[in-house]
């Protein structure tokens, strides 16, 4: 089964030129759909992410929107994207369940940047979701305190 990214751009413009070929660098295929059933119907576990415009959701307000992707896809990480004019509040859609913005039109290092950021997270959460061995049957807060001892102690010594 293939990495995927879903877009679902509503009213809003997005350059598949753009998207696509950063899209691949990262081992993703692009996904268009048209409505938030058809995102939820073609979402799984290999999906890295969701990025769509408030007007493909149906809802007057970026946080509705947000609010409303999040009820339908709740494990997903929804990428915001949104034109240079529009006012959103980022702090209120991050708390809704936002996990990034791109602004409209698609720009080639910001969309490789926020990809980045998707990627990432999805890797931290895999590994955390592994089980860990650690040396001497040691915890897990015990394994990552003796480095953070160690870098402690060396910055009261050389102060």
């Amino acid at each position: 089964m293939t990495d995927n990214l879903i877009v679902l751009p509503g009213m809003a413009r997005f350059d598949l030129q753009t998207l696509r070929p950063v899209a691949e660098e990262f081992g993703w295929d692009v996904k268009t759909v048209h409505d938030l059933n058809h995102a939820a119907a073609t979402a799984n576990d290999r999906t890295a992410a969701l990025l769509f415009h408030c007007s493909a959701i149906g809802t007057s307000t970026w946080l509705e929107a947000v609010r409303t992707a999040k009820a339908n896809l709740p494990e997903m990480r929804l990428v915001v994207c949104h034109g240079f004019e529009e006012l959103v509040d980022w702090p209120a859609l991050c708390e809704a369940g936002a996990f990034h913005s791109l602004w409209l039109p698609l720009k080639e290092n910001e969309v490789r940047k926020s990809f980045g950021f998707v990627l990432q997270n999805r890797q931290r959460l895999e590994s955390m979701s592994q089980p860990h061995a650690f040396p001497s049957g040691r915890s897990r807060a015990a394994h990552r305190a003796r480095p953070l001892q160690s870098a402690v102690l060396r910055a009261c010594i050389a102060s």
